[in-house]
């Protein structure tokens, strides 16, 4: 039997809208989201690797790895853009390997074992699951490109094989491998499980949980917003305008015991 072309492409082009920021920079045990998803792809095993992203950074990580970076202009049109912009990069495979990015434990081994069962059923669609549910990474053999291309808005595979369930094969993994990183609590709560199953220093498991993950990560959030405010106040002072609201201000202020220059950390302190 001739050996089959089989191409994937690394989805890593969303906005990470409900993650606050781009995941993908997020790191797990020391390695950035990004990275753990390129380290687990098989690459001695397909044609073509094509990284879908928006992110620089992250093509220049797919050249690094002789993958092809193709550039998402349009994230917001959805998955299926991104699907679609990967099988152009795969037009002449004989199957489609979709890989996303946010499942940090997901090893390069289990992928292979996917690949396996691909070879073995090459009619099939082939996916990782876990006692009979489904997760990703999926592979579509190219009868099932045009129906991939033809979805629309944030409707990824899930719809395709949602059609054709009966052509369906799971490929056994444990479930952490198959879990997602969508929001910084789905982060916090892996590294948390991660922790726990390392027996880390009860103290030291609090630093990184309490103390960095969810301290730092509170204070961050309202990061966008302090550089906001001392934006336009060091506008408001530039212009003069400070000056005379502390003037105006100073009257009154000083019926309880405050300058007019109060003004300013009492607006820095309110914001």
């Amino acid at each position: 039997m001739e050996k089959l072309r089989i191409g994937c492409v690394v989805m890593a082009a969303g906005n990470g809208s409900r993650f606050g920021r781009n995941k993908l920079a997020a790191e797990v045990d020391g390695k950035t989201l990004l990275r753990r998803a390129l380290e687990a792809v098989p690459a001695h095993r397909l044609c073509r690797v094509a990284v879908v992203t928006q992110y620089p950074e992250a093509a220049e990580a797919a050249r690094l790895l002789s993958f092809t970076p193709v550039e998402n202009h349009h994230p917001d049109w959805g998955i299926s853009h991104t699907i679609s912009l990967g099988l152009d990069a795969l037009e002449d495979c004989d199957a489609a390997l979709f890989l996303v990015s946010d499942q940090p434990l997901l090893e390069r081994a289990s992928v292979e074992g996917l690949l396996d069962l691909y070879c073995r059923h090459p009619a099939c669609i082939a996916a990782l699951g876990h006692n009979g549910v489904r997760g990703n990474p999926c592979l579509f053999p190219a009868r099932f490109f045009p129906e991939l291309r033809a979805l629309q808005g944030d409707c990824g595979g899930s719809a395709v094989i949602r059609r054709h369930e009966d052509a369906l094969l799971l490929f056994e993994v444990p479930a952490g491998q198959l879990t997602d990183v969508d929001t910084r609590d789905a982060l916090t709560a892996l590294t948390d499980q991660a922790l726990t199953g390392w027996h880390i220093n009860a103290a030291l498991h609090s630093l990184i949980i309490d103390g960095i993950f969810t301290g730092v990560g509170s204070v961050l959030s309202f990061l966008p917003v302090i550089v906001t405010l001392f934006f336009f106040l060091s506008l408001m002072e530039d212009s003069g305008y400070i000056a005379r609201v502390a003037f105006v201000m100073d009257k009154l202020l000083r019926k309880i015991g405050l300058s007019g220059k109060s003004i300013v950390p009492m607006l820095i302190g309110f914001g």
